[in-house]
């Protein structure tokens, strides 16, 4: 991605951080908006606003991040907003994977490699489970459990393999550090400057999927 682009991105980002430490709200929420409208026009300017059918699924993916954005913002205090955001981020993840796959040529699957992927599921899920899921309802737990294994499924095609842009590496790590400040802010205790700990490594993560994303594309095409 040129570097403007890039420039541009975490200006909006860092905005959005901003705004929302001064309370901001009318500024907050057209930032907030306009993060995943401004990787949408990216991920169009770089193909000469031309992209192929199957890579509008990319777009698709933006825009969940788009409801999602919303949704947080005018919900964060209802009692549906984790289960929905749940949702609406099991989606816009799904399509990653999703996109991953299609360009991935063959997953290494080493025995050894096998081996340390699966303990790092369990472990992984576990410790989630352990420490997260006594604190919700039923249903959020399923949700939740869900959500892990979706995760743990995406480490086991990215970690070690080689075929796999390190930047989606970083971006599922991000997403996933995101995910865990979120959890301990709501469920545990509160934390000075929640918003900018947990929407940093966010908005990063989206930067660097589509980063690796295009990396990837380029690398294989």
């Amino acid at each position: 991605m040129r570097k403007e682009l890039v420039f541009f991105y975490f200006l909006l980002v860092g905005l959005d951080l901003i705004f929302e430490f001064f309370n901001l709200n009318t500024s907050l929420l057209f930032i907030k908006n306009s993060i995943p409208l401004f990787l949408i026009f990216a991920f169009f300017q770089i193909h000469n606003f031309s992209i192929e059918k199957e890579e509008y699924l990319i777009v698709a993916a933006f825009v969940f991040l788009l409801i999602g954005l919303n949704f947080s913002y005018f919900c964060y205090t209802e009692t549906y907003y984790l289960p929905v955001l749940t949702i609406i981020y099991f989606f816009e993840i799904q399509i990653q994977l999703y996109q991953v796959l299609k360009k991935l040529k063959k997953v290494n699957t080493r025995e050894t490699k096998t081996y340390t992927k699966t303990f790092l599921i369990i472990s992984l899920g576990l410790f989630f489970i352990i420490v997260f899921f006594p604190l919700f309802s039923f249903p959020v737990q399923v949700l939740f459990f869900i959500r892990v294994f979706q995760f743990a499924y995406y480490i086991t095609l990215v970690f070690g393999n080689k075929k796999v842009d390190s930047q989606i590496s970083w971006s599922l790590w991000l997403i996933i550090l995101s995910n865990v400040l979120l959890l301990v802010d709501l469920a545990i205790f509160d934390y000075k400057m929640e918003y900018a700990i947990i929407m940093l490594p966010f908005y990063a993560s989206k930067f660097f999927y589509l980063n690796g994303y295009l990396r990837m594309k380029e690398k294989h095409n």
